[in-house]
């Protein structure tokens, strides 16, 4: 292809496969470390299927997927499904798909240590105004050994804080299970 300003190059196949084979430690880099244009796989003119990533690894090897890994990036925006729907609804599926007899699924967000000065932040559902609903489900409620764990630093470690006509519900009314309210140390004060 041509480097030169201005130039273009067009891959296109019919209803066959454009593939970029080579040895098993070959590295294809699309885009150049210090440009600045925009990368875009797939038109949005029509349903396609945009894969990243091998589904059909082979059994014990590891495949790694980078997506935003800029180290050395003073600020990095990773935006995914981001735009504004119309009609449509969007569907974002981290850690689908059901486990086999061992293994399982980890999915691990906002995990890096922050250093001094700096924060980690999760945000989950905080846009939600007068319009619409905002409904946001944690844990699984199935009979089974599921164990869901909150908690907190030495700050304002957790807070429930619903509006004026909210309610906040520990135990479902059918629930036979015990709540336990404070730990057994002596010195753990609770209040209501």
């Amino acid at each position: 292809g041509n480097t030169t300003a201005g130039s273009a190059l067009t891959l296109r196949a019919g209803t066959g496969n454009i593939a970029l084979e080579g040895a098993a430690t070959t590295t294809y880099t699309i885009g150049q470390a210090t440009s600045t244009g925009t990368i875009t796989l797939g038109q949005s003119t029509a349903g396609q299927t945009i894969s990243i990533g091998s589904a059909a690894v082979g059994t014990g090897n590891t495949q790694n997927i980078n997506i935003g890994n800029g180290a050395t990036a003073a600020t990095q925006n990773v935006n995914i499904a981001s735009g504004n729907a119309v009609a449509g609804t969007d569907t974002i599926a981290i850690g689908g798909g059901t486990s086999a007899t061992s293994g399982g699924k980890v999915v691990n967000i906002a995990n890096g240590i922050p250093g001094a000065s700096t924060t980690n932040t999760v945000a989950i559902g905080t846009a939600g105004t007068t319009t619409g609903t905002v409904g946001i489900t944690i844990g699984s409620v199935g009979n089974a050994a599921h164990t869901t764990l909150i908690q907190g630093g030495s700050g304002s470690a957790i807070t429930l804080t619903p509006q004026t006509t909210g309610t906040i519900v520990i135990g479902a009314t059918a629930g036979t299970g015990n709540i336990t309210v404070g730990s057994s140390s002596d010195t753990q004060a609770v209040r209501i």
